[in-house]
């Protein structure tokens, strides 16, 4: 049905008011109230706050869809009890909102669903009151506590019990020591005498120059009682001998002719010990020798 925005006669507000109207609020929040019960043959009026437009459509077709402008309302006529359902689109720019709602009517009558009824001028409705928005609390951290301090559990040391050391005996000489006796005397044996070669070598038999003789060898050391024997192994004649003060005692071979096949020779027995320094006569000094007697 048309709406129209006539301003109701007293006539139809006494009316309204005889058969318990309510009045239905469509605004930014929803419907309110949501479910309203009435008698049958009451009228319900729905008026617009907030919105530029609502579309109200009944669920059940009880009346034809209706567009309600802000500040306009619209109102129907329940004739017939029963329970109604209906819903809301609201539009407020490009946001779209649909909100649901329900007539009750009891009581009995005749006839059909409901009559329209003329529209009334809205009813100043006072501005819905906005929530405060809500301030969450400030985080307050925790106060951190220190741990507590165990002190630790002392230990007694373990007793360890000493190792036995068993006594160190150490042996005591006797004081009155044995001295042992002298060993036996040894009976070293006096070496027999020897006898000790000297050969006399003329110049060129030397290994390094001698002039015209040697003694082979030049020193000789003999003990007490040796003999030297001196064979004349060259081709000239040559002596030896030792004269005045050449030692604690002298000896002269005489001359000793030289002879290839038996060479001759001539010995001595010591038997004063000292140093003897002795030459041969015909090639002296060059030709000399030293014999030491032990």
């Amino acid at each position: 049905m048309p709406l129209s925005l006539a301003v109701p006669t007293a006539a139809a507000s006494r009316h309204h008011a005889a058969t318990n109207d309510p009045r239905v609020l469509i605004y930014g929040g929803g419907v309110r109230p949501a479910s309203v019960s009435l008698a049958a043959g009451g009228v319900v009026t729905w008026s617009v706050d907030d919105f530029d437009r609502v579309t109200l459509v009944s669920d059940t077709g009880a009346w034809p869809s209706q567009t309600i402008h802000e500040g306009q309302r619209y109102s129907y006529t329940f004739t017939t009890p029963g329970s109604y359902a209906y819903h809301v689109t609201a539009s407020d720019g490009d946001e779209q909102y649909t909100y649901h709602g329900m007539v009750s009517v009891t009581g009995s009558s005749g006839g059909g669903g409901g009559v329209p009824t003329t529209p009334v001028p809205p009813t100043p409705v006072p501005p819905t009151p906005v929530p405060p928005t809500p301030v969450p609390p400030t985080p307050v951290p925790p106060t951190p506590v220190p741990p507590t301090p165990v002190p630790p559990t002392p230990v007694p040391p373990t007793p360890v019990p000493p190792t036995p050391v068993p006594p160190t005996k150490t042996p005591v000489p006797p004081t009155n020591t044995p001295v042992p006796p002298p060993p036996p005397p040894t009976n070293t044996p006096v070496p027999a005498p020897a006898t000790h070669p000297v050969a006399l070598i003329d110049g060129a038999q030397c290994a390094t120059p001698c002039g015209n003789g040697a003694f082979n060898p030049l020193t000789l050391t003999i003990r007490t009682g040796d003999t030297v024997k001196w064979t004349n192994t060259g081709t000239n004649y040559h002596t030896a001998t030792c004269s005045g003060s050449c030692g604690p005692a002298t000896w002269d071979s005489g001359l000793m002719a030289p002879n290839a096949t038996t060479p001759p020779t001539y010995s001595y027995t010591f038997t004063v010990a000292g140093t003897y320094n002795y030459v041969c006569s015909l090639h002296a000094p060059g030709m000399a020798g030293t014999i030491v007697v032990q």
